[in-house]
Order: structure tokens, then C-alpha cells, then sequence
């Protein structure tokens, strides 16, 4: 008798698709939330998308874009990473993790929460909801086009979610011809095609059919980062991806491509799997569209708004400092959960702020390498910026000045300081709960001269769906050679390289800003050569190459030119009060 090999529980789900023809994914560019998210996804559909007749279906499919992605969930009181897939979710759970673990990308229980309608928040904490009534396999019931499917809430009445309560002893050899309909009616039956139970699950006591037993144990085409190989889907351990089984495999009827037919399913705690016996070779077991039936679940039909998380801001240490402008500036700190520690930043916020009920875009500027969070008011942002505002010449907004340290502004290799996160998701999320922001990306912007530069292309790209407005002045684009240790192996400097984002995702809707001096003789010649890069990819971008060197005098003397740039970005109300 074959077993599943019974591994590590924590990660994926799969989806069901009507037929054999797997949607593909909206575009090569497709972006993730996280370079870990992009690593997962490649390892198996990247050759789907790219290789003909590699002869099976998507393991994740395409990105789902329901108004806009989720950036964030709350887990346990804490925000975490997700991006939701036609086939499944992927979150990382621990900002602190080290992106090299197996188990960096993790997934949910989707399918235990849309059987039994309870959304789990916490390792303890639930909310009670309608069990989904989403078909479970088939075509979608538009208009009433498969009324005949069972649905998720169909298998409440013969689903394991605690202990083995609708467990069954193991049966192996013994063929399957149990149906269940809409209802939650099980019944004996005669099926199309023979098939046997042949795995068992001795924890939550459920047999497994053989289909779906050799479906996770098989070899195709993965890419390895680096070339496409051979070798086991799952890694050996098709629990991991699956979950443990939480019912019987049952066969039912549904439509499927306009047609009626029999279909089995199987309900695992990750994924819903499905065998047709109709479909060409290697299509015949598919993965559930979870991911796509749950966002519905949670966020339609539940309106479950996709927002970020706030964060508390009870722990902020806030100083109102000297202006000479009519605006407010202020110097805080808060506690970051993925640094682990308080970190300061400085906030203008525009003249009229105090008085008024509106919200603002945000522009988050960041200091070079040998400066700090301090630099650019230094250089007069803040002062010009008022003046500005004072003279309709640009539209309010907030700008928000962190301090970076020597961080390069990245999530440092083998497991260092996560700056990266902390900047995109535990401060946008702390200064979006704290001030009255347009908290969107096409009214948040990320601007950095040098250092920061680098910083601003690598984590606006990194993080689509927090930033679409980039500034990059005078950046400093090291290579590979020049990079330093936290940079990691070739590997890793690949998902922190703004030429290598560039070549990889889409930046078609990004409205980006690229500057430097012609005597700038150390960095000119680099992005001079990633303004070419965008030139050969069609993105659209501003190009300046001024007189001037890589210094205080530079930098100061563009500052309205940087403004004007950010005010004409932003999608928000771009009027001018007058």
C-alpha cells in the first residue's frame, strides 16, 4: 500500500480547474509581492507557461487582481505577507525568516475555512462566516451553468478538521464508488473508470485514491533558478503542498466544459484535487481554483476590504519640531516587529493638515549612505516643499523621511536585518494608521538620492502593490563585484538588483524618475546604462543627465524638479486648491 510521506504541515493549496486547458497567468512580467512568492512560483509553472507539452497543469496559476492585490493580512495580532493565486495563497508568516528556508513561503487552511465558514485570524481566534457555497469543481455557476456540483459547504457533514471525527478505516485496494451531491448526500454508485484507494492518512484516518497518490508522487520539469531539470514535483513530500486528506475521495457530477460528466474530488486541508477521466494525459488531475474561491469567499462576499493592517501607534515617541513654514514637522519612533526594535523616522505634513479632513499622498524619501534620516531636510526638501504648496505650484502631500542606517535599504542575505520589509509594510502600514494618508500605491511614492537611490528602484519594484511612483537621483547601482557582503551569493543579488527587477517584471504602470550629474564619474556610467535597460524594455520614465557631480550642490539645486515630479505623479487629487 502506498503512503503520502507525512511532512511538515505549512504551505500551499491548489486549485480546481474546469477543464483541462490550465489558465495561464495574466503575463510573463506577472508581479509578486515577494521574491520568495517569485521563487515558488517558478520552481512549477514557470515551465508550464514556457515549455510546450510539458504535460501538466498550473500549480499556482495566475496573480489574482480583484480591484488591488492584498499586501497584507493580521495573523495573531501581527501582519503578514500574502498574494492570493487562481489556485492558492502564499504568505510568509515570519518577517525574520530566512528567505533560504524550504519552509519561507507558507500557505493557509483555505479549504478547511470555506467548509466550515470560519476564518481563522489566529492560532486561536476565529470569526464565524457562511460556509462557501462556491461549486467545488466544474465550470462556474453564472447564471446557473452548474447547479449541479457540489459546493464546499456540500462536505461539511463528511469533512476531518479535528481529530479524525468522520475518519474511516483503511480500505487500500478497494475500489471507490461513493457519490456525494450538492445536498451532502452520500450515496453507492457505479462509476465511469475503476479506481482503487491505495494511500491512508493515519492521522486524520482518510484513505487517498490512487490517482491522486501517483499525482503527488511525480517527476516533470522544475526550474532551479538557474536551468530547468528533472525531478520530483513535491520534493518528495506532497503533504507539504497538499495537507494531510480530510475526506474520503468522493465522485460527483458536474459541468465541465459544457458538458455533464463524473468527476472525483478529493478535499485535502491545503488544496482540493480533482480527477476527469475525459481529460488528455497529464490533465486529468487538476489543482482546485482555492485561491480564486476563497478571495471571493473573504473578501466579496464577506467584504473583507483588501486594506493593510494598521499598526499601534500607543508606543510613539513624537517630537513637534521648529519650522519656519506653515506646514508641521515631526520628528517619531515606533516599535518595527520585523527590525525588533524602535526606529526613527521624520514627517512633514502640509500647511492646512491641522485644520482639514482630507487625506494625502505620501512621498517616502530616503538618505544615502553616509547620511541619515536627517539629510534631505538638510539639503531644504521640506522648506521648498512648503513654499511650493504655499504657491499652488504642487499639491499637498506628506512626506515621510526613515532612517536607514548603512542598510542599502534591502532585506540582507542569510537571514540579516529585514530593511526592505520593514520600510514597505511596517512603516507604510504605521504611517497610514498614524496620519490621514491616500493609502494606495498610485498615491504613494519612493524617492532616494545615492544609497538611497539604489533603495528607492529596489524596493518600489519589490513591492508593487505599496509603491507605484519611483524616484531614483544620483543612484548608486552597484554590481555584483561591488556589492557588499549582506548582498548575498549571485542568487540572492539577483532579487535585490534593480537591472535584474527590471528585465523580470512589468513596469509598464509605474511612472518612474531617473537623474544624475555628468560628473558624477562613479555612478553616471550605471545609470546612464539602466536608462538604456528601460529604453530596450519600453518602460516609460523620466531621464536627466545635468551638469553637476554626486554632492550636497547637486541635489539641492533639483529639489523643485524632484517635487514637481512626485506632485504630477500622484493619482489622487491633483488639483491645486485655489
Amino acid at each position: 500500500m502506498k503512503k503520502f510521506r507525512l511532512a511538515f504541515l505549512a504551505v500551499v493549496i491548489f486549485t480546481l480547474l474546469p477543464s483541462f486547458a490550465s489558465a495561464a497567468p495574466t503575463k510573463p512580467g506577472m508581479r509578486f509581492n515577494d521574491q520568495g512568492f517569485s521563487k515558488a512560483w517558478q520552481r512549477l509553472d514557470k515551465p508550464v507557461q514556457e515549455l510546450p507539452g510539458v504535460g501538466r497543469g498550473y500549480t499556482w496559476g495566475p496573480s489574482l487582481n480583484f480591484g488591488k492585490p492584498i499586501l497584507t493580512e493580521t495573523y495573531n495580532g501581527l501582519p503578514r505577507k500574502v498574494q492570493y493565486f487562481d489556485k492558492a495563497r502564499m504568505e510568509l508568516n515570519s518577517f525574520a525568516a530566512n528567505p533560504s528556508d524550504p519552509y519561507y513561503v507558507t500557505t493557509g487552511l483555505l479549504v478547511k475555512e470555506l467548509v466550515t465558514g470560519y476564518r481563522q485570524d489566529g492560532d486561536n481566534s476565529f470569526v464565524a462566516l457562511k460556509p462557501s457555497t462556491t461549486q467545488i469543481a466544474g465550470d462556474s455557476n453564472v447564471a446557473g451553468a452548474n447547479q449541479i456540483a457540489p459546493t464546499y459547504s456540500s462536505f461539511a457533514r463528511v469533512v476531518t478538521f479535528q481529530g479524525a471525527e468522520n475518519g474511516k478505516p483503511s480500505t487500500s485496494g478497494s475500489p471507490i464508488s461513493t457519490h456525494i451531491d450538492r445536498a451532502g448526500f452520500v450515496s453507492t454508485f457505479e462509476p465511469p473508470e475503476k479506481r482503487l484507494l491505495t494511500g491512508y492518512d493515519s492521522i486524520t484516518q482518510h484513505n487517498i485514491a490512487d490517482v491522486f497518490v501517483a499525482f503527488g508522487e511525480q517527476s516533470g520539469k522544475v526550474w532551479d533558478n538557474k536551468k530547468y531539470t528533472v525531478t520530483p514535483l513535491f520534493n518528495g513530500n506532497p503533504t507539504f503542498l497538499l495537507g494531510r486528506p480530510v475526506t474520503e475521495p468522493y465522485w460527483i457530477r458536474a459541468v465541465s466544459g459544457g458538458q455533464e460528466m463524473d468527476i472525483l474530488v478529493q478535499l485535502f486541508e491545503r488544496r482540493v484535487l480533482t480527477y476527469t477521466p475525459s481529460n488528455p494525459d497529464g490533465f486529468k488531475v487538476e489543482m482546485g481554483n482555492v485561491g480564486e474561491h476563497y478571495f471571493y469567499w473573504r473578501y466579496v462576499l464577506n467584504k473583507q476590504g483588501p486594506k493593510p493592517t494598521g499598526l499601534s501607534s500607543t508606543n510613539n515617541k513624537e517630537v513637534k519640531l521648529w519650522f519656519e513654514g506653515k506646514g508641521t514637522v515631526l520628528d517619531q519612533t515606533f516599535a518595527s516587529r520585523i527590525l525588533n526594535r524602535e526606529v526613527l523616522y521624520r514627517v512633514y505634513l502640509p500647511p492646512g493638515y491641522a485644520t482639514s479632513q482630507q487625506r494625502y499622498p505620501v512621498l517616502y524619501m530616503l538618505h544615502g549612505r553616509n547620511a541619515n534620516y536627517n539629510q534631505w531636510t538638510e539639503y531644504g526638501l521640506l522648506k521648498q516643499a512648503d513654499q511650493l504648496i504655499l504657491a499652488k505650484k504642487i499639491q499637498p502631500f506628506i512626506i515621510v523621511m526613515p532612517e536607514g542606517e548603512f542598510s542599502y535599504w534591502m532585506n540582507h542575505a542569510t537571514g540579516g536585518p529585514r530593511w526592505g520589509d520593514y520600510l514597505a509594510i511596517d512603516l507604510v502600514e504605521h504611517i497610514d494608521s498614524t496620519f490621514r494618508s491616500l493609502s494606495n500605491p498610485a498615491n504613494r511614492a519612493i524617492g532616494g538620492l545615492s544609497m538611497g537611490g539604489h533603495g528607492a528602484l529596489q524596493v518600489g519594484i519589490n513591492y508593487p502593490e505599496v509603491f507605484s511612483i519611483i524616484g531614483a537621483h544620483s543612484p548608486a547601482l552597484r554590481t555584483k563585484e561591488q556589492a557588499f557582503d549582506f548582498w548575498g551569493d549571485d542568487e540572492y543579488f539577483a532579487t535585490i538588483d534593480p537591472f535584474t527587477l527590471a528585465q523580470t517584471f512589468d513596469l509598464s504602470d509605474y511612472k518612474i524618475w531617473l537623474d544624475i550629474g555628468q560628473d558624477d564619474k562613479d555612478w553616471s556610467p550605471r545609470a546612464s546604462e539602466f536608462h538604456q535597460l528601460l529604453v530596450t524594455e519600453g518602460v516609460p520614465h523620466n531621464w536627466n543627465l545635468w551638469s553637476g557631480g554626486h554632492n550636497t550642490e547637486y541635489w539641492s539645486s533639483h529639489i523643485k524638479d524632484y517635487l514637481l515630479f512626485y506632485s504630477n505623479s500622484f493619482a489622487g487629487d491633483n488639483t491645486i486648491p485655489g
